[in-house]
């Protein structure tokens, strides 16, 4: 009983303070980012949420192929390996993104410009972040040359 009382002591000592400091941190970050938009911004960060999904079944589904094509197992192994991580990564995201329940900051503060491709859902963690994140890893730890890495 010592220890579950310790545990409750320190998330509520620790635990909220933390959430709200970071709430409003995670807004001030934000605020002077949405206010200095431009065409460009929004086109380059656009265009690399858009590489994000298809990069990272691409890459496993391309490495799968070419394994099929050459014969070869081990190319056929890590093709399985990365699209496993990239589900694993997924189905991890998604379900935290229920679990924490966050609004993307456009339906929670209205002075967050909605862009008119803005999606819709929870905000965190960030989906497009994780599969990146995923495929980048996975890629650099099978392939560790230095232009991959």
């Amino acid at each position: 009983m010592h220890l579950k009382f310790n545990i409750y002591l320190f998330v509520i000592l620790f635990g909220i303070p933390t959430t709200v400091f970071s709430q409003n941190t995670d807004i001030d970050i934000l605020k002077p980012i949405n206010k200095n938009e431009s065409a460009f911004k929004n086109t380059y960060f656009k265009l690399n949420t858009d590489a994000t999904t298809p990069l990272s079944i691409g890459i496993p589904a391309g490495l799968a192929i070419t394994g099929f094509i050459l014969h070869d197992k081990k190319m056929k192994q890590d093709a399985l390996y990365m699209g496993a991580a990239f589900l694993a990564s997924t189905l991890v995201t998604k379900s935290v993104k229920h679990i924490v329940n966050k609004q993307r900051p456009f339906a929670k503060y209205p002075f967050i410009a909605k862009r008119a491709d803005s999606e819709a859902g929870l905000s965190f963690p960030s989906g497009h972040t994780s599969a990146a994140f995923c495929t980048a890893t996975s890629v650099s730890l099978r392939y560790r040359k230095w232009y991959v890495i």
